[in-house]
């Protein structure tokens, strides 16, 4: 809050017969804002001493003067005024949402000002608007929003796991009030044990069924209970068998045996493919003689 102080007040004093005598300046002390001198060679005196005047700037938001919660249900609508109050001159007011600041019209942003939010939804719910002074940013009212509305419930439609295999069913969920949540298994209570865990989380609702069973598959429910009702979404969980899969060793073994198998095809085989070797090789040298006799006749026949 700025304050503006007015010059130290003017004192009025009335002698009754002698003329005042002031002693030197270090007997002029201020107590509680007012002045008080010291007199000597006074039988009677008055003394009017005129208090400090003081003026402040101050914000009002929804004729509050100091932040605080607002309250509605989704669909409706909050409008929110500001205003400045023991201003001078005229001051522009200016609105965050959050980090994010709000365009108002001109019109709309001096010495008053006004935004609506509507229709109110689960985004805006604990969402905060600050009002602030331009002239001096540090001069500040904020409201926080706490919007009710029922729960807003998310899953896959479809799931599918291996026997034997774990698989999380996860439901992410939205409400204000906080809803009693609980999963169901065929329209029945989820089983328990061992092989299932259940997590409630700030935003998601899981169930974690480990080494899963054929019987494991079946419709699953996440299901949030209110005051305004019961709210739900399903999964259905698909057990399928355990896929082949034939072991690193296995594959390994086989690499080894099929490149034994070639190179022992090869050695058995040694005279052949040496034979046929040779074979490819005095063709190949029979074919280059042949040439250069044939290039040389043409270039004697030319001389």
């Amino acid at each position: 809050m700025e304050a503006a102080c007015n010059p130290v007040p003017s004192c009025l004093i009335w002698l009754s017969d002698q003329v005042t005598h002031l002693q030197s300046a270090d007997h002029i002390t201020t107590v509680s804002g007012l002045s008080t001198m010291k007199l000597r060679y006074t039988q009677i005196f008055v003394i009017f001493c005129l208090p400090f005047q003081v003026s402040a700037i101050g914000l009002l938001l929804n004729n509050r003067t100091y932040d605080y919660f607002m309250s509605g249900n989704h669909s409706e609508e909050f409008n929110l005024i500001c205003e400045v109050f023991d201003n001078v001159g005229n001051e522009t007011l200016i609105w965050y949402r959050g980090s994010s600041q709000v365009n108002v019209s001109q019109d709309n942003s001096i010495n008053s000002s006004c935004i609506r939010v509507f229709p109110l939804s689960h985004e805006d719910n604990e969402e905060s608007f600050t009002c602030l002074l331009k002239s001096n940013t540090s001069m500040k009212l904020s409201l926080q929003m706490d919007v009710k509305f029922d729960p807003i419930l998310t899953a896959e439609n479809n799931m599918t796991v291996e026997l034997e295999k774990t698989v999380q069913l996860s439901c992410h969920f939205k409400a204000n009030p906080q809803a009693t949540m609980s999963w169901l298994k065929n329209g029945i209570s989820a089983p328990i044990g061992p092989r299932f865990a259940q997590y409630l989380g700030s935003d998601v609702f899981q169930l974690t069924i480990t080494k899963a069973e054929s019987t494991d598959a079946g419709n699953y429910t996440c299901q949030a209970v209110t005051n305004n009702g019961t709210f739900t979404t399903k999964i259905t969980l698909i057990v399928v068998a355990k896929k082949a899969v034939l072991p690193i060793e296995a594959i390994a073994a086989a690499v080894v045996v099929g490149a034994l198998i070639i190179l022992f095809g090869m050695f058995a085989r040694r005279n052949e493919i040496f034979k046929s070797v040779n074979l490819f090789l005095l063709r190949y040298t029979l074919n280059i003689s042949r040439n250069s006799v044939a290039e040389s006749g043409s270039v004697a026949q030319t001389q």
